[in-house]
């Protein structure tokens, strides 16, 4: 009895000398910037992607949300942000999706933020993590000539010319034919279709 007694005090002594070394090795980002993944508590706030920005071991990080339901964030909660003089306004991308960009404490823990509806007019919290897992840094500014595979044989890429520019991407395709007068992601063919039916 004794000996299982001093083989279990052991294994938690162990257990709990590990733990504070797994703390310590958290996440760390070279100074760059990186595509991160970011879970929300919330399916009406959801991030479709961010650019996490590392300088000097403080993070910044630029969300994108998948609608224009909010116009303003808030690091902190909704009571605070209701209280609060100053809030981090969108700034509509080039798709006329709404960016938001403001400072991010920690990788891979939870950080409140309040999300104000331009609806209801009220702030509702929320909670983001940023994940380093999968961090992937994101290209230097410039142009890139890249192959472009295509699932389809009518729409046959030869050549495209990636243009990355502060984490956002554009690209220049050729295509083989001449078959095509128009190219055009879901929302914009959603929007075209929405404004002639």
């Amino acid at each position: 009895m004794m000996k299982k007694l001093v083989s279990l005090l052991l294994a938690v002594l162990m257990l709990l000398s590990v733990c504070p070394v797994m703390a310590e090795n958290a996440a760390v980002l070279e100074d760059g910037k990186y595509h991160v993944a970011v879970e929300s508590d919330s399916g009406m706030f959801k991030v479709v992607s961010c650019l996490l920005a590392v300088q000097d071991g403080a993070y910044t990080a630029t969300v994108t949300l998948s609608g224009t339901g909010y116009d303003k964030l808030f690091v902190g909660t909704g009571e605070e942000a209701a209280a609060a003089e100053k809030h981090i306004d969108y700034v509509e991308d080039i798709n006329g999706a709404y960016t938001f960009t403001f400072p991010v404490e920690a990788l891979d823990e939870s950080i409140a933020v309040a999300a104000h509806s331009v609806k209801k007019d009220s702030w509702y919290d929320r909670a983001l993590t940023f994940k380093s897992e999968g961090a992937v840094q994101a290209m230097t500014n410039g142009c890139y000539n890249i192959a472009v595979e295509s699932s389809s044989d009518m729409f046959k890429v030869v050549g495209c010319v990636l243009t990355a520019k502060n984490g956002a991407y554009s690209a220049t395709i050729t295509m083989s034919g001449t078959g095509a007068e128009l190219l055009a992601d879901e929302r914009v063919k959603e929007a075209y279709l929405g404004k002639h039916n």
